[in-house]
Protein backbone atom coordinates (compact mmCIF):
# COMPACT_ATOMS: atom_id res chain seq x y z
CA UNK A 1 0.00 0.00 0.00
CA UNK A 2 1.21 3.48 -0.78
CA UNK A 3 1.11 4.54 2.86
CA UNK A 4 4.32 2.64 3.49
CA UNK A 5 6.26 4.41 1.48
CA UNK A 6 7.17 8.28 3.46
CA UNK A 7 10.58 8.76 1.18
CA UNK A 8 10.66 11.99 -0.11
CA UNK A 9 7.68 14.24 0.01
CA UNK A 10 5.03 11.08 -0.50
CA UNK A 11 2.99 11.94 2.27
CA UNK A 12 2.67 15.74 1.38
CA UNK A 13 1.76 14.70 -2.41
CA UNK A 14 -1.33 12.45 -1.16
CA UNK A 15 -1.92 15.51 0.81
CA UNK A 16 -2.30 17.15 -2.33
CA UNK A 17 -4.15 14.93 -3.83
CA UNK A 18 -6.76 13.95 -0.80
CA UNK A 19 -6.97 17.96 -1.04
CA UNK A 20 -8.12 18.10 -5.00
CA UNK A 21 -10.38 15.54 -4.49
CA UNK A 22 -11.57 17.51 -1.85
CA UNK A 23 -12.50 20.85 -4.53
CA UNK A 24 -13.11 18.65 -7.05
CA UNK A 25 -16.00 16.93 -4.91
CA UNK A 26 -17.57 20.35 -4.20
CA UNK A 27 -17.27 21.85 -7.47
CA UNK A 28 -19.27 18.27 -8.26
CA UNK A 29 -21.52 19.02 -5.78
CA UNK A 30 -22.16 22.52 -6.88
CA UNK A 31 -23.11 21.29 -10.74
CA UNK A 32 -25.52 19.45 -9.27
CA UNK A 33 -27.19 21.61 -6.70
CA UNK A 34 -27.30 24.21 -9.32
CA UNK A 35 -30.01 21.96 -10.85
CA UNK A 36 -31.86 22.35 -8.11
CA UNK A 37 -31.50 25.92 -6.04
CA UNK A 38 -30.33 29.27 -6.37
CA UNK A 39 -26.51 29.58 -6.91
CA UNK A 40 -26.04 31.51 -3.55
CA UNK A 41 -27.75 28.53 -1.95
CA UNK A 42 -26.16 25.65 -4.25
CA UNK A 43 -22.57 26.79 -3.22
CA UNK A 44 -23.17 27.59 0.54
CA UNK A 45 -24.76 23.74 0.33
CA UNK A 46 -21.97 22.23 -2.05
CA UNK A 47 -19.21 23.15 0.34
CA UNK A 48 -20.94 22.62 3.86
CA UNK A 49 -21.64 19.15 2.92
CA UNK A 50 -18.35 18.80 1.54
CA UNK A 51 -17.07 19.83 4.20
CA UNK A 52 -18.81 17.19 6.29
CA UNK A 53 -17.65 14.91 3.89
CA UNK A 54 -14.12 15.51 4.60
CA UNK A 55 -14.92 16.04 8.53
CA UNK A 56 -13.70 19.40 8.43
CA UNK A 57 -15.72 22.46 10.13
CA UNK A 58 -16.99 25.47 8.70
CA UNK A 59 -13.81 27.79 7.48
CA UNK A 60 -15.96 31.13 8.20
CA UNK A 61 -18.85 32.47 9.75
CA UNK A 62 -20.79 32.83 6.58
CA UNK A 63 -20.33 28.61 6.37
CA UNK A 64 -20.78 28.17 10.68
CA UNK A 65 -24.44 30.15 9.99
CA UNK A 66 -25.40 28.55 7.04
CA UNK A 67 -24.49 25.49 8.89
CA UNK A 68 -26.06 25.63 12.43
CA UNK A 69 -29.22 27.02 10.23
CA UNK A 70 -29.34 24.37 7.78
CA UNK A 71 -27.97 21.01 9.56
CA UNK A 72 -30.99 18.85 8.58
CA UNK A 73 -30.77 19.95 4.68
CA UNK A 74 -27.01 19.30 4.81
CA UNK A 75 -27.00 15.78 6.34
CA UNK A 76 -30.02 15.49 3.93
CA UNK A 77 -28.07 15.67 0.90
CA UNK A 78 -24.77 14.12 3.05
CA UNK A 79 -26.61 10.52 3.00
CA UNK A 80 -27.56 10.82 -0.59
CA UNK A 81 -24.44 10.46 -1.64
CA UNK A 82 -24.33 6.69 -0.81
CA UNK A 83 -25.96 6.73 -4.50
CA UNK A 84 -22.80 8.29 -6.33
CA UNK A 85 -20.16 4.99 -6.93
CA UNK A 86 -17.23 7.39 -8.34
CA UNK A 87 -18.05 9.67 -5.49
CA UNK A 88 -17.84 6.85 -2.89
CA UNK A 89 -14.72 5.64 -4.25
CA UNK A 90 -12.72 8.58 -4.25
CA UNK A 91 -14.14 8.64 -0.42
CA UNK A 92 -13.22 5.31 0.23
CA UNK A 93 -9.92 5.66 -1.00
CA UNK A 94 -9.23 9.05 0.87
CA UNK A 95 -10.38 7.68 4.05
CA UNK A 96 -8.49 4.92 3.73
CA UNK A 97 -5.11 6.49 3.32
CA UNK A 98 -5.95 9.41 5.61
CA UNK A 99 -6.82 6.51 8.48
CA UNK A 100 -3.44 4.35 7.37
CA UNK A 101 -1.27 7.72 7.36
CA UNK A 102 -2.78 8.88 10.66
CA UNK A 103 -2.36 4.98 12.19
CA UNK A 104 1.33 4.42 10.88
CA UNK A 105 2.47 7.90 12.23
CA UNK A 106 0.76 7.28 15.27
CA UNK A 107 -1.88 10.35 14.94
CA UNK A 108 -4.80 8.01 14.98
CA UNK A 109 -8.01 10.17 16.78
CA UNK A 110 -10.93 9.27 18.18
CA UNK A 111 -12.55 12.01 15.97
CA UNK A 112 -10.90 10.61 12.62
CA UNK A 113 -12.52 7.20 13.65
CA UNK A 114 -15.97 9.10 14.47
CA UNK A 115 -15.46 10.32 10.76
CA UNK A 116 -14.71 7.33 9.30
CA UNK A 117 -17.68 5.08 11.31
CA UNK A 118 -20.30 7.82 10.55
CA UNK A 119 -19.28 8.10 6.47
CA UNK A 120 -19.46 3.75 6.53
CA UNK A 121 -22.75 4.49 8.59
CA UNK A 122 -24.21 6.48 5.98
CA UNK A 123 -22.92 4.02 3.13
CA UNK A 124 -20.73 6.13 1.64
CA UNK A 125 -17.87 4.38 2.00
CA UNK A 126 -17.41 0.69 0.40
CA UNK A 127 -16.60 -1.76 2.91
CA UNK A 128 -13.44 -2.87 4.09
CA UNK A 129 -13.46 -5.99 2.15
CA UNK A 130 -14.10 -3.95 -1.05
CA UNK A 131 -12.04 -1.14 -0.63
CA UNK A 132 -8.28 -1.46 -2.96
CA UNK A 133 -6.71 1.64 -2.13
CA UNK A 134 -3.26 2.44 -5.00
CA UNK A 135 -0.20 0.91 -4.07
CA UNK A 136 1.67 3.53 -5.72
CA UNK A 137 1.31 7.47 -5.70
CA UNK A 138 0.77 7.34 -9.54
CA UNK A 139 -2.22 4.87 -8.98
CA UNK A 140 -3.62 7.41 -6.60
CA UNK A 141 -3.06 10.34 -8.85
CA UNK A 142 -5.08 8.39 -12.15
CA UNK A 143 -8.05 7.68 -9.09
CA UNK A 144 -7.91 11.46 -8.92
CA UNK A 145 -7.49 12.78 -12.57
CA UNK A 146 -10.05 10.02 -13.54
CA UNK A 147 -12.73 11.46 -11.23
CA UNK A 148 -11.63 14.80 -12.05
CA UNK A 149 -12.41 13.98 -15.69
CA UNK A 150 -16.14 13.08 -14.59
CA UNK A 151 -16.46 16.60 -12.34
CA UNK A 152 -15.35 18.02 -15.79
CA UNK A 153 -17.24 16.57 -17.99
CA UNK A 154 -20.63 16.92 -15.87
CA UNK A 155 -21.37 20.60 -17.47
CA UNK A 156 -21.11 19.34 -21.46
Amino acid sequence: MITRFFGGNVRSQIEGCIAASHKLIALYLLEKYRAVFAEERAVALAVAVSNELFGRPPGNEAGQSFLTANRSLVEEHLARLKNEPELRQIMSTVVGLKLSIARNSGRLTPEMQNWAMKLSELGILFPTSEMTLPDSLEGLQQQVRAFEIKVLGLGQ
